[in-house]
């Protein structure tokens, strides 16, 4: 049986399986206490079963509870995550993904995501079957991401910082 893509799978979906190879393991209190606007304990156990009926998840009992673990290492999963990314974005060249992405979200998880995703919907939208670097970068400047606003400069108060860390001010250009 072919292993599962967790690219064919709605936002939601994506949440819990973040958070089940986060936790390693859980049960739906352990799942819904690690997802923002949490629905309901039986929405969640819902799309936990679901999710092990498309072959997502296994579960094994405990007590009275279902503990859940992913069926796919999150080794293998990242792989898989990132195979289907290079291939939508810059048609496989991980050169040209990697610097792209990584400076205009300064490595920052969510912010990947988030260009990532809006990349896909202007992809959709525009017909675009491999989403070049500029796509990219038109993308992160929509999102007001201008890289040079989150650098911080190499001596701060004369102590010496990293300048690829955020600096104090975030996109809005607004003190934290």
């Amino acid at each position: 049986m072919a292993r599962p893509s967790t690219t064919q799978l709605g936002a939601r979906e994506r949440q819990i399986m973040d958070a089940i190879h986060q936790l390693g393991e859980g049960s739906v209190s352990d799942v819904r206490q690690r997802l923002a606007d949490a629905p309901t304990y039986s929405t969640v156990r819902t799309m936990l079963r679901m999710l092990e009926k498309k072959g997502y998840l296994k579960h094994r009992r405990d007590g009275i509870k279902y503990v859940y673990r992913p069926t796919q290492a999150p080794e293998e999963a990242l792989r898989s995550a990132l195979t289907h990314l290079l291939k939508t974005f810059f048609a496989g060249s991980a050169g040209d993904a990697i610097a792209t992405i990584h400076l205009a979200s300064r490595g920052i998880p969510r912010i990947i995501n988030l260009i990532c995703e809006h990349a896909l919907i202007l992809a959709y939208v525009e017909q675009i079957e491999r989403i070049p670097a500029p796509l990219i970068q038109a993308v992160a400047r929509d999102l007001d991401l201008n890289p040079q606003a989150f650098m911080v400069s190499a001596t701060q108060g004369g102590t010496p910082t990293d300048p690829t860390l955020p600096s104090a001010t975030h996109p809005g250009g607004e003190k934290r």
